[in-house]
């Protein structure tokens, strides 16, 4: 009996310290995920090679690797499926040339089961470090802090990133990873910081969509903390978080495809959408959808390189002359870009995830999703985690607990 008991002390030791590993291994990945995400959306690439970009995010890609083969608590069935997850992205990457979908799948499946919440602390700290470093560097002048007059409402520059949203964007994210670290019950300051970062984000460049998305979010987990206190039934939210992945995706990817300039109704929408329907409508008749993807160019007024200009006063101005045919919308871009296979199995994937979640009682995440299901309509968040760090909670499907 005591060399039973000593073989499986020893076991679990062996097992215990494979795991510390297996969140080395994800730490690290996340941390150079959102450097290099948040770098190479900004002018360092005007500073930084080519090279620095690529093989930071090849290293991510080996350092979640790393994470996957040394998470040994799964089921042989999750193994499976993490597979075939890899072999449909390695396929997309070859239509496609994206490995968004690779990083993902890779990133979703190596997190460490057992540290969620330390994988979120990370996140938010490597998010929020990798700004600061991108705004400090254009106040101090040390890369390119394009000028755009006449675009956004209070403040005219881009604080070095490629395009004034991308700021927004990133708050956004850190935003709703706070959510999810708090599990819904944000602290009453750490609210109110949001919402000024919010408005912020509003008043200096005008930028509704990401300030809409956070405040919705934000009182949106506040009103379902305060009804769990009360112990109010939310089975509508849990509900309808499954629906909406089954809904809005269908509905909206059709009234894209079937849009017209004659239909008031439509066109009352695309103003509203700022023309975002029009623009997908020339988007699936031009290049189509297909099974994995293909490789296509969007044209936006984001900051490149090759296309900047030095107006009077040395300020850095951008060459907006070029056609814009850049697609927002998540269940557009994505069918294109990714294919209908890959298109269909991450909405697939949210769905599981609104189900865990369900069965969970974890309303906040499933009000979450609702937001990711409707912000999935104008943006491209279903495969970005530094926009929707809601995939984060994926280890949720590959865990037994009921209650997390």
């Amino acid at each position: 009996m005591t060399k039973i008991t000593c073989a499986a002390s020893l076991k679990q030791d062996r097992v215990s310290s494979i795991q510390k590993f297996n969140a080395y291994f994800y730490y690290v990945g996340i941390f150079v995920y959102c450097v290099n995400i948040v770098l190479s959306r900004s002018t360092f690439t005007a500073l930084l090679p080519d090279f620095f970009f690529s093989s930071t995010k090849l290293l991510c890609i080996l350092l979640f690797c790393l994470a996957a083969v040394t998470k040994v608590t799964v089921k042989i069935s999750h193994v499976f499926i993490a597979i075939l997850s890899v072999v449909l992205a390695l396929l997309v990457y070859q239509k496609s040339q994206s490995v968004t979908p690779l990083i993902f799948v890779l990133s979703i499946y190596s997190i460490p089961s057992e540290n969620i919440q330390s994988v979120l602390r990370l996140f938010i700290f490597s998010l929020l470090f990798s700004c600061l470093i991108v705004v400090f560097s254009a106040l101090c002048g040390i890369i390119p802090n394009i000028y755009r007059p006449g675009v956004y409402f209070l403040l005219p520059y881009d604080l070095g990133f490629s395009y004034g949203s991308m700021l927004g964007y990133y708050l956004e994210g850190i935003s709703i990873a706070i959510i999810l670290y708090f599990r819904g019950h944000v602290p009453k300051l750490t609210g109110w910081i949001i919402v000024f970062s919010s408005l912020l984000n509003f008043f200096f460049w005008g930028f509704v969509t990401q300030s809409f998305i956070v405040l919705l979010a934000l009182i949106g987990t506040f009103v379902l903390d305060q009804g769990r206190e009360s112990r109010a039934d939310n089975k509508f939210v849990r509900v309808f978080s499954i629906l909406s992945f089954c809904l809005i995706p269908l509905v909206f990817f059709f009234v894209n495809y079937f849009f017209s300039e004659g239909n008031p109704v439509m066109q009352f929408f695309n103003r509203l959408l700022t023309w975002r329907l029009g623009l997908g409508r020339d988007a699936l008749h031009a290049y189509g959808v297909s099974l994995f993807g293909e490789n296509v160019s969007f044209s936006g007024f984001g900051f490149s390189p090759t296309d900047m200009a030095v107006s009077s006063g040395g300020r850095l101005t951008l060459d907006s002359s070029s056609t814009y045919d850049y697609v927002d919308s998540a269940y557009v871009i994505n069918p294109i870009l990714y294919g209908v296979v890959c298109a269909l199995l991450i909405i697939f994937f949210y769905m599981m995830l609104a189900v865990k979640s369900y069965k969970a009682n974890l309303d906040y995440v499933c009000f979450l999703l609702i937001v990711v299901a409707i912000q999935g309509c104008v943006n491209w968040v279903l495969f970005e985690l530094y926009l929707n760090p809601l995939p984060l909670f994926a280890a949720l499907l590959f865990s037994d607990k009921k209650t997390f």
